[in-house]
């Protein structure tokens, strides 16, 4: 009922019987040895995909789908709004063959040309990859290993903005989110409960304002803004070994298993998936990064050299009982979908041209499937500021092979991949590798499924509902409450008298 009624408070008060009607079957089903009366996880999923259903009929474009503004058509990019598409004020453009019109997401199913593609939900997800891979140049491939990543036009792909630094609300948006406190503050709390509070509304409120972005400004279709995607870079979960290193505020603090229980709670919280899996009910709300991977924890010393160029020896003990329990509990035990290498270099070699590190580690030892993004223009610095590799193209090379699959910041290396290729520094296969890890999530989204099949497509948050949200505001006031310390017993405050406290 609370799920419904948030709901209902998105919509005029004379849509709300008609959303009750639909949904009391659900709410309150009539007895059945299959059937129990009490809500279930099972039945709450129920819920939010028959008002997903609905939603699309009493408000069109859902999903990833926006309007037109001016015919008022659903579509998936807005190259096809204008006389183009040749469909009615709230129908559907088929993103398979950009000709078809459907009357409503209900009817997407329909579309023609979906089966055995990259849109048929029906197939495995490795074999929808294949068809991209298959069906997508080398030079369309390289394009999407960027943030900001264009849309693929022919392929009904729309364009996506990862870029989202939610560490404690969403942020940087023109939406007044909920804010939580800083990493420290959320560490200070010692609550799983709590993490895993916080976690779940930053993923709900993250897809409920990029549903609402969309619904908004369809002409920026693009979303630039930090904060309008799903993929969030959130957790940080370095660890606090110096206090002047200048991020000490964003983590949760300095002991590596008290670290790692927190961030997995964030993380299940943030994406809605259970320990283990990378799914809940076919879908996650949202994806988080583990970041920044690794020992990346130090300015470095006065006067030596920046965190952008900083090399840090680490012994193998150190390493694997300090510094890396916490991002193998990120993505073994919370299963996050993609993690950041960092700007330092460790042991001589820049982790985001490690491959020991992004290939050994992740892929191989902790077998993750995630993808991993190079922090703001780490890949590029492996040449250009540790001077690993003599040239930016060998640097771009030496990052993708050693198992970077998106660049974050500028476009300076992967810009440089098609002449690193023509040298034989790497191939279209390690392309089409890093191509793969990044729809790989896009597809565990939902982002190219029918939207009525998409249960979180029913949230959407405007810009200022959110500041007045009492569920949300309540879980920021306990995390708030949970996290005060003291810091010195001054006057005697502790310990604690029995009697004084009747």
């Amino acid at each position: 009922r609370v799920l419904i009624e948030e709901h209902l408070s998105h919509h005029p008060p004379r849509l709300h019987h008609v959303y009750w009607r639909h949904a009391a079957n659900v709410l309150e089903p009539r007895p059945s040895p299959l059937m129990p009366r009490a809500p279930s996880a099972t039945l709450i999923f129920l819920i939010l995909t028959s008002a997903a259903a609905l939603h699309s009929r009493l408000d069109p474009c859902l999903g990833e789908f926006t309007r037109c503004p001016d015919s008022g058509v659903c579509t998936m990019s807005s190259h096809w709004c204008g006389a183009k598409s040749g469909c009615k004020r709230g129908q559907y453009l088929c993103p398979s063959d950009s000709r078809t019109c459907v009357d409503s997401a209900a009817d997407y199913a329909k579309c023609p040309g979906i089966k055995g593609t990259h849109l048929d939900w029906t197939l495995g997800t490795e074999a929808r990859l294949d068809f991209l891979v298959a069906h997508t140049s080398l030079s369309a491939q390289i394009g999407q290993l960027h943030n900001t990543a264009p849309e693929l036009l022919e392929l009904g792909v729309p364009e996506y903005q990862w870029l989202n630094d939610d560490q404690h609300g969403v942020a940087r948006t023109p939406a007044r989110a909920t804010v939580f406190p800083n990493g420290v503050g959320l560490g200070a709390t010692f609550s799983h409960a709590t993490l895993r509070a916080v976690g779940a509304v930053v993923g709900r409120e993250a897809r409920g304002l990029h549903n609402g972005f969309l619904a908004s400004d369809p002409r920026r279709r693009q979303m630039t803004c930090n904060g309008c995607g799903l993929t969030l870079y959130a957790p940080n979960l370095n660890l606090v070994r110096d206090p002047r290193w200048g991020r000490a505020q964003e983590v949760y603090g300095e002991d590596p298993t008290h670290m790692g229980e927190l961030v997995v709670e964030f993380v299940r919280g943030a994406q809605n998936n259970t320990a283990g899996r990378t799914d809940a009910d076919g879908y996650l709300q949202a994806g988080t990064c583990c970041k920044h991977v690794a020992v990346y924890n130090t300015e470095g010393h006065a006067g030596g050299p920046s965190r952008m160029s900083l090399n840090v020896d680490v012994n193998a003990r150190d390493l694997w009982e300090t510094y890396l329990p916490a991002f193998q509990a990120c993505v073994v035990r919370a299963r996050s979908s993609h993690a950041m290498c960092s700007y330092n270099s460790l042991n001589g070699v820049p982790t985001c041209g490690s491959r020991g590190l992004l290939t050994a580690v992740l892929r191989e030892t902790w077998r993750w499937d995630g993808f991993v993004v190079s922090d703001y223009d780490a890949w590029a610095n492996i040449a250009l500021a540790h001077h690993y590799n003599a040239t930016l193209r060998a640097g771009a090379a030496q990052g993708l092979n050693a198992g970077i699959d998106q660049e974050g910041g500028s476009a300076l290396a992967i810009s440089t991949l098609p002449a690193a290729i023509r040298d034989g520094l790497t191939t279209p296969a390690a392309v089409a590798r890093a191509f793969r890890n990044l729809f790989r999530l896009r597809l565990r989204l939902g982002m190219l499924d029918p939207p009525t099949h998409v249960s979180y497509n029913a949230l959407r948050y405007n810009a200022t509902e959110l500041a007045s949200n009492r569920r949300h505001l309540a879980v920021a006031r306990e995390a708030a409450l949970e996290l005060m310390t003291l810091l010195e017993n001054k006057g005697g405050a502790l310990p604690l008298e029995l009697m004084t406290l009747l």
